[in-house]
């Protein structure tokens, strides 16, 4: 559904050109991988869910997403879109290099989490520009 409207949108909420892909899809389809086998969307039903929300007029594609994001318990102004894909990609590479630091035992987790930085923590943020 919000992979539908970040089609047929130009202009984010807050009045700025949506000129780069969204990340909706990409992400409804990792979040559907995360869920039980017998409670995901056939490949026919992803398909049927797309025609059906491309052929509803824009105006109940915004009620819905407005009235689904707030069921889910994540609300999102009306008019909402989803990130740009490029910026989901670069966080992934984030994650995978995080993982990479920590299985190797160059990062500990809990005392990040602690707020507790060692050198090797700091350097690793430095380098993916977190902060």
């Amino acid at each position: 559904m919000q992979d539908a409207l970040d089609q047929r949108s130009s202009f984010r909420a807050d009045g700025t050109l949506f000129d780069d892909p969204g990340a909706a899809m990409l992400l409804a389809m990792l979040a559907e991988k995360g869920i039980p086998p017998r409670l995901r969307l056939s490949e026919l039903e992803w398909v049927h869910k797309q025609f059906q929300y491309e052929g509803m007029s824009k105006r109940n594609l915004l009620k819905l997403l407005f009235t689904a994001w707030r069921k889910v318990g994540c609300p999102r102004p009306r008019g909402y879109l989803s990130l740009n894909l490029q910026l989901v990609k670069e966080w992934f590479e984030d994650f995978g290099a995080l993982r990479l630091e920590v299985e190797a035992g160059n990062l500990d987790l809990d005392a990040m989490v602690r707020g507790e930085f060692n050198e090797a923590a700091l350097n690793f943020m430095d380098k993916r520009g977190l902060h």
